[in-house]
């Protein structure tokens, strides 16, 4: 069952993206893929990596553009060049970790997963007819998940996934029912709770920044209705990371929306988060986590607190011989004594390396000075909304990787935000977009080129 979906989602993504360009398949297919359909499993195709959701419609989109010769170009924006950076690092890892089977599985791995979704959304953004779909398609999206997400917190726990996992359509961990406050916690389509949660709130500012970036008003029925599907997947996930990322999303983006001269605050408080987390790590690594679990027992929340301490005292012992490169998948959850690594900072330095932990820190500051020029430009509603959402959505995530480990929808969800961003920034302070065709304005559009100063 899973060759013959990934056959039609292939030759759907083929079609689309000889019809509509790489922008348009990533609205029309590879969204609703990886809203409704992420846990497809994989086939088989050595040498090549294994074609799942995500890498067939990068397939797809690749084998269209080489057989239609059209290839569409955006300008370069300094956030390519991190996305660039990253990939390098993760082949130099493989490089120094593996042998050359190693490094081709990891150059096939990233451009599917990272390159490929990224330059989809730079060009999704360019265009206003896109934007305007992609913010009506993650509304019909949001319904359904949050509907899902309310049935499972109460009622029914998996029923989403282990109803497509008895039709041959998905197969994902379902088997243990977690349970929080009395309450199943909600996965429905995603990897996991924490996952859904995540996904609630990058799709919250993504409808916000799209409907407005097309010339939609926000106070729409349908838009709220979205926001509300978003609230109850972040509900339903049941998730301490969600919440936290939730709170920060919100707290960002009211900040940037309605505070004038808010702009000046981005790159303060973007230092501040990141020797706040590092100065918190440093008290962690110290935290006598075993004495206090004797002592003050294991409510929900001191429990997860308790286990986020352990994974980061355990994983600093092997941060610290990283090197510039990390160690790759040679390390096991056997030799760190832990179930999984639920800190994504922590988890790139030993995997990736010193280097690599750079390279977000320099993404994280090149972000937060792409965004002070936006929001300095952003004088009218009309452009401080979406710009507020995308900000609120990127910087949010950085939070909520401090207790979570990068990956699962949420990471390519995020990506996807990044790339829309990159496109928006552009748009607003005034560099020209190149298509491969004059886009086709058919609706009025809030964002659009504006005068350099």
């Amino acid at each position: 069952m899973n060759f013959l979906l990934l056959a039609l989602i292939f030759l759907a993504a083929v079609y689309v993206t000889i019809r509509y360009g790489p922008g348009g398949c990533l609205v029309y297919v590879l969204i609703p893929c990886k809203m409704f359909l992420h846990e497809i499993p994989s086939i088989e195709l050595e040498p090549f990596p294994d074609p799942d959701s995500s890498t067939t419609i990068s397939y797809a989109v690749i084998f269209a553009m080489l057989v239609s010769g059209k290839v569409p170009r955006l300008p370069w924006h300094p956030f390519d060049y991190f996305i660039g950076a990253m990939f390098f690092c993760m082949c130099m890892t493989s490089h120094f970790n593996g042998n050359v089977w190693t490094i081709v599985s990891t150059f096939g791995n990233e451009i599917l997963t990272l390159i490929v979704p990224y330059y989809m959304a730079r060009h999704a953004f360019a265009d206003p007819k896109y934007r305007r779909h992609a913010a009506y398609i993650l509304t019909v999206c949001t319904l359904v998940v949050g509907f899902f997400a309310l049935i499972e917190l109460r009622l029914r726990p998996f029923i989403y996934s282990r109803t497509l996992e008895s039709l041959g359509i998905v197969s994902v961990f379902n088997e243990l029912v977690l349970i929080r406050f009395s309450l199943f916690r909600a996965q429905v389509s995603m990897s996991h709770p924490i996952d859904l949660g995540n996904v609630g709130v990058i799709v919250a500012c993504l409808v916000l920044m799209l409907n407005c970036a097309a010339g939609l008003k926000v106070t729409r029925p349908t838009v709220v209705m979205a926001l509300m599907g978003c609230g109850a997947m972040v509900i339903g996930s049941m998730s301490w990371t969600g919440f936290s990322m939730v709170g920060a999303a919100i707290g960002i983006y009211i900040v940037l929306r309605y505070l004038n001269g808010s702009h000046w605050l981005i790159m303060p408080t973007l230092l501040a988060f990141i020797i706040g987390a590092v100065a918190l790590t440093g008290y962690l690594l110290n935290y006598d986590y075993i004495t206090a679990r004797i002592e003050r027992g294991q409510d929900q929340f001191q429990g997860s607190f308790l286990t986020r301490i352990e994974i980061i005292q355990k994983s600093w012992v092997f941060a610290q011989m990283a090197g510039p490169w990390g160690w790759g998948d040679t390390i096991s959850k056997d030799v760190l004594d832990l179930e999984s690594v639920d800190n994504s900072y922590m988890l790139f330095i030993m995997r990736r390396g010193w280097v690599y932990f750079l390279v977000w820190i320099g993404l994280m500051l090149t972000i937060g000075i792409w965004g002070f020029r936006m929001m300095a430009r952003a004088k009218t509603p009309a452009v401080r909304i979406p710009v507020a959402a995308a900000l609120a959505g990127i910087f949010s995530t950085f939070v909520a990787m401090y207790t979570v480990w990068f990956g699962f929808v949420y990471a390519e969800l995020w990506v996807i935000l990044l790339g829309m961003t990159a496109t928006m920034s552009h748009l607003i302070l005034g560099k020209p977009i190149y298509s491969p065709k004059p886009l086709q304005q058919t609706h009025p559009a809030l964002i659009k080129p504006m005068p350099a100063t």
